[in-house]
């Protein structure tokens, strides 16, 4: 059991479903809903077998006694997380989701992001989007929003980087609340964030830029015992497996 004296704690989930307390460059996410940190494990392990090199590692563990995971900080010395919503807010004030909402398409609104990011710090986030949207497709993360997307500010240089991808504790069906444990996991219905709720669509408008190597995935699951987490994942990559794999 982890102790907790001396922690910072802090809520990170846009709906305030993970408590993640931070001490000593790691930070720790309880499980609340289901199995977030089942979850945050196994997408770690997708994205090790994948082309994406920029995402933060998860493993499971015990916080005061309940399951759940964590991870190591990923922004450096004299560096912040610069959320979408925190540089949209700054420059502009209000809501980026709020924002984007009302635009006609998936389109609208990835490339309108794209363009705010760059205008505001020379970033070109696009792959970074296309990625992501790529994987919660796969993963059926319900919960990537503006507050999840972001770039990592030097506060000495001024420059900027893009961040890892992080916070999918919302995938593979995780939430019992949300999805209860005698759902159907091959006909289901998850809606999707921030640009659309259908995730194939603002996977597709994005661009489907993600690739697996399905052999060394399924070699590193056979190590997991069997869990509704593992079976929705299997579902899943049998599902995009002609456009997935590389």
């Amino acid at each position: 059991m982890i102790d907790t004296i001396g922690f910072i704690k802090t809520t990170g989930s846009s709906a305030g479903a993970q408590e993640k307390i931070y001490r000593d460059g790691v930070w720790y996410k309880k499980d609340m809903h289901g199995y977030e940190g089942l979850a945050e494990e196994l997408c770690s392990e997708i994205l090790s077998c994948s082309n994406v090199d920029n995402y933060v590692i998860y493993t499971r563990c015990d916080v005061d006694g309940r399951p759940g995971c964590k991870s190591n900080d990923f922004t450096g010395k004299d560096e912040i997380f610069l959320s979408f919503q925190r540089i949209y807010n700054t420059a502009f004030g209000g809501e980026l989701e709020g924002k984007i909402n009302v635009m006609d398409s998936p389109k609208e609104r990835i490339d309108y992001t794209v363009s705010m990011i760059k205008n505001e710090t020379g970033i070109d986030v696009s792959r970074y989007i296309s990625d992501t949207l790529s994987f919660d497709m796969l993963t059926l993360n319900t919960d990537r929003h503006m507050n999840n997307l972001g770039v990592i500010a030097n506060t000495v240089t001024g420059k900027y980087r893009l961040a890892p991808i992080f916070d999918n504790g919302a995938a593979l069906l995780s939430d019992y609340v949300m999805f209860p444990p005698d759902i159907d996991i091959n006909n289901i219905n998850v809606c999707g964030r921030p640009f659309s709720s259908n995730l194939e669509l603002q996977a597709a408008t994005g661009g489907i830029t993600l690739k697996l190597d399905y052999d060394r995935l399924n070699e590193k699951l056979q190590a997991y015992n069997d869990s509704r987490a593992l079976k929705v994942l299997g579902v899943q990559l049998n599902k995009y497996k002609d456009i997935l794999k590389k």
